[in-house]
């Protein structure tokens, strides 16, 4: 058996390497910890879904390929928090997946607790679904919350889409601030 990249993985990752460089210069890195701001300009959003980096039919080890690139090349945007945290629980989404890979999209998961075990499988009392379909609840160390769109929230009832601007984030002081995790509070969130 090979476990070896294929040769056009190995020319995505030259290429996301060259981009990354160019774009998110690892001399920046210690200014966008101490910011309040996102830490990369949100037209590189876009720029990642024009070279096909969101695309849901990349192959798995594509996505790997990207990630790895962009964990290397330490871009603050929430490439792992969409593509291989939100996206893969609402993976049969074919809307999200599209608005993901138009680019006009950006997610995260929220399904910790404080205080209760960590398991995704764990069914999620904390976060309650109304009858109206309201989302009430808290999640904490929830990845890159303060820079996404939309948040795919764990509940007992299955994961539910609440928008950003219906939800508070606080954000939570870390020993590594190069990776940014808040609590989400949701309150009757539609």
């Amino acid at each position: 058996m090979d476990f070896a990249f294929s040769e056009e993985q190995d020319l995505l990752r030259a290429s996301a390497r060259e981009f990354l460089e160019e774009r998110q210069p690892l001399e920046g890195v210690a200014e966008i910890v101490d910011a309040d701001e996102p830490g990369w300009p949100e037209e590189v959003w876009k720029q990642l879904a024009e070279l096909g980096w969101l695309d849901a039919e990349l192959e798995l080890l594509d996505h790997v390929v990207v990630i790895e690139e962009t964990g290397y090349g330490l871009l603050p945007a929430p490439l792992f928090s969409t593509l291989a945290l939100a996206l893969a629980a609402v993976e049969d989404d074919e809307q999200l997946r599209e608005a993901v890979a138009a680019g006009d999209l950006r997610l995260t998961l929220a399904w910790a607790e404080a205080g209760r075990p960590q398991e995704l499988g764990a069914a999620t009392s904390g976060i309650t679904v109304d009858a109206g379909g309201r989302v009430s609840g808290t999640a904490a160390l929830v990845p890159d919350a303060g820079w996404v769109d939309a948040f795919v929230v764990v509940t007992a009832d299955g994961p539910r889409l609440v928008r950003a601007a219906d939800a508070t984030v606080t954000p939570r002081a870390t020993s590594d601030r190069t990776r940014r995790l808040s609590d989400v509070t949701f309150e009757d969130a539609p």
